[in-house]
């Protein structure tokens, strides 16, 4: 808990978290959305 209690630390580990879903989530979630937009436009 001490680890938590420094400011500095938990200020980079959210950077860190942020980054992490910005880059590597983020692209993930709109590459499963594009294809499925894909896929329903090739349905009409």
């Amino acid at each position: 808990m001490i680890l938590l209690k420094n400011r500095m630390v938990l200020g980079m580990l959210c950077i860190a978290i942020s980054l992490v879903i910005c880059f590597l989530i983020a692209p993930m979630f709109n590459k499963s959305i594009s294809h499925k937009t894909q896929y329903d436009a090739d349905l009409l």
